[in-house]
């Protein structure tokens, strides 16, 4: 749980995966293969990865998402949608939509579980389509919750009409539009039902909201900016510092799902390989030329600049509790503890929601103890049991998420001392 890094000066250092700390190393300072923590000198702390009673106390009081799937209809056919034909363990763009009676209901369970900041999140399909609906549950959450609830939805951007916008600004809705990162990748993969580009229709959409209330566009509108391939960061770049309706827009990146992890581990040997150009860019703060950056390394640079030392170093680790965390409501009235998993109907009523947590957390947390417990960046990845879950358990094959991960921190590790060792002010950066 310990590792040795070099600095691009080479100067070498020690960090001490489970307090955080790093120590710098005289030059003859040697470290033999099987050293353990009383040979280097190192705190005798010990990891605990299994959740404690008030982490599993989260689930009947502490409740933060509720996402409500309220159709899987959908006015686009994306060429990678995992929701067609080719993926039949997936669900389809079928006509099922949420049973009014029954969303209020998981509203009501909701609200009885829920921490003081609460979010719903309104899901398809493409949840515009049913507008109405969002509105009438709108409206029934706020006579439940008053101020305490905020609500967002993710849209495809074809429907988010005029018609629509007095109620989304009044209501302070967070807007997350996809794009698939520049207009020629975007109009070859997100296409209509008819087979048309999509792009033209939705930056008319946008054009509109931000001439509407220029206020709430650039502070409730977030791009969802998938991208096919590393190989793309050229043109997305351009594409963010031209087009003046993402100009100043919260961009956050995404690879398409089911090739996230090959995707990612290319991203990793990209910023590998050239990374006296990523090193240069986090020197200059050249973050609005360099999007992609700013939206994936850079925070966690800035966990690393600013985490927490000693026995309270786990304290910042994220830890997600199922149905505490999120709870996914199929528009088929199925309930999952997590939107980004398949098949997984754990939950048929909503008093069964705390038992099937724990049950949850059990074995995943038993199907990670070895891993985790001598992971040197476990106190700053985001623990997800959705993303280890596949076929029905969960599964070793989705490893590579995690060898991906420590990739990525290592580098972000080397940042942050050759950083240092320019006194860098990370607050600035």
């Amino acid at each position: 749980m310990y590792l040795e890094i070099e600095s691009s000066e080479g100067n070498r250092y020690l960090f001490d995966g489970l307090t955080n700390d790093i120590y710098s190393l005289e030059p003859d300072f040697q470290i033999i293969d099987g050293s353990n923590r009383e040979d280097l000198g190192l705190p005798d702390i010990k990891r605990s990865v299994t959740p404690d009673s008030q982490t599993l106390l989260k689930v009947n009081n502490s409740a933060k998402t509720l996402i409500i799937e309220l159709t899987e209809q959908c006015n686009l056919r994306c060429t990678y949608c995992v929701f067609d034909d080719s993926y039949p363990q997936e669900r389809s763009h079928s006509s099922t939509k949420i049973n009014h009676c029954l969303a209020k209901n998981q509203i009501n369970n909701f609200f009885e579980r829920a921490r003081e900041d609460a979010y719903i999140i309104f899901y398809g399909g493409e949840p515009l389509l049913e507008f109405k609906e969002i509105v009438e549950l709108t409206s029934y959450a706020k006579s439940l919750f008053k101020d305490r609830v905020k609500f967002s939805f993710t849209t495809n951007g074809m429907a988010l009409t005029q018609d629509k916008l007095d109620f989304l600004i009044e209501n302070d809705f967070l807007i997350t539009v996809s794009l698939d990162g520049y207009q020629k990748n975007h109009d070859s993969k997100r296409i209509t039902i008819n087979g048309h580009p999509s792009w033209g229709k939705i930056m008319d959409n946008l054009q509109f909201l931000k001439d509407y209330d220029p206020i709430f566009y650039s502070s409730k509108l977030i791009v969802n900016s998938v991208i096919n391939s590393i190989d793309d960061l050229d043109e997305i770049n351009k594409e963010v510092n031209s087009n003046t309706l993402l100009e100043g827009i919260d961009i956050r990146f995404s690879f398409p799902l089911q090739d996230s992890i090959i995707e990612t581990k290319k991203y990793n040997e990209f910023n590998t390989n050239n990374y006296e150009e990523v090193k240069n860019i986090f020197l200059e703060s050249a973050f609005s030329e360099n999007v992609l950056y700013k939206d994936r390394l850079l925070p966690l640079v800035q966990r690393i600049a600013f985490r927490k030392l000693g026995e309270k170093a786990q304290e910042g680790k994220k830890k997600c509790v199922p149905f505490a965390n999120r709870t996914y409501i199929r528009s088929n009235g199925e309930m999952q503890f997590c939107e980004r998993i398949s098949s997984f109907n754990i939950v048929q009523k909503s008093d069964e929601i705390i038992e099937a947590s724990h049950s949850i957390q059990d074995e995943f947390y038993t199907h990670k103890q070895d891993s985790c417990s001598k992971c040197f960046a476990y106190n700053f990845c985001e623990l997800c049991p959705a993303s280890f879950y596949y076929e029905g358990s969960f599964h070793n094959k989705h490893e590579d998420i995690c060898n991906n991960f420590r990739e990525e921190f290592l580098l972000s590790l080397k940042l942050y001392t050759d950083l240092s060792e320019k006194n860098v002010t990370f607050a600035k950066v």
